[in-house]
């Protein structure tokens, strides 16, 4: 391990130690993940537990990631979805785009597509940008909301421009079709192309291209 790294990380540990419940986080986040350290999801979980008891909503986040997956922890769904829940409340969006899906999937929780929407929304709002693109699908369909492709256009640009690869591909079906949009095949083709190099499988078919663009 390069010696500034395990230095970063014997500092995240004293603040953890000492009550500094964000470095807990951010120490669990990088031994769960491996980045920067040796992967190590349930020396993580601890870390992780450590932060959310200590008022970090990214812990909790973390926490629900491990717990639903079964990393570092046996699974549990429920407490998973609870845990997601704090993150949520914390204004962390991917907590709430994380029990989101539980709930429009009936995974660990009574299936609730209506409380999955506003969660949805509340994702996109707190920077989420999957969220965006989870409501944009609901606003193209008509479940759950009021049928708008309008919105979901709206919903598929700003996941797009936010790095969000679904956002991009849902717009580029669009404009490939102009549905609700004029239809701009051109601009599809570069964001199926941007998708494909950020590694959407599907956006790399050809044969969703249409052949007078090759």
């Amino acid at each position: 391990m390069p010696r500034d790294v395990a230095r970063a990380a014997a500092l995240a540990r004293r603040s953890c130690d000492a009550g500094y419940a964000p470095a807990c986080a951010g120490l669990a986040n990088a031994l769960f993940r491996g980045e920067g350290l040796p992967r190590d999801p349930a020396q993580a979980v601890p870390l992780f537990t450590r932060a959310c008891d200590g008022g970090e909503p990214r812990g909790c986040l973390g926490l629900g990631t491990a717990l639903r997956d079964g990393s570092g922890a046996a699974r549990d769904l429920p407490r998973a979805a609870e845990l997601f829940r704090r993150a949520c409340d914390g204004h962390v969006g991917a907590g709430c785009q994380e029990l989101a899906l539980m709930l429009a999937r009936g995974q660990g929780v009574r299936a609730d597509l209506s409380q999955a929407t506003s969660l949805f929304r509340q994702a996109c709002t707190d920077g989420d940008a999957r969220g965006c693109v989870e409501l944009g699908r609901l606003f193209q369909s008509g479940r759950s909301v009021v049928h708008d492709l309008n919105r979901a256009v709206a919903l598929f640009e700003e996941a797009c421009s936010k790095g969000a690869l679904g956002g991009c591909s849902q717009l580029a079906a669009m404009l490939d079709a102009g549905d609700a949009v004029p239809r701009d095949q051109p601009r599809a083709l570069g964001l199926w192309q941007r998708t494909c190099a950020g590694g959407s499988r599907p956006s790399c078919c050809p044969g969703r291209w249409s052949s007078g663009w090759r």
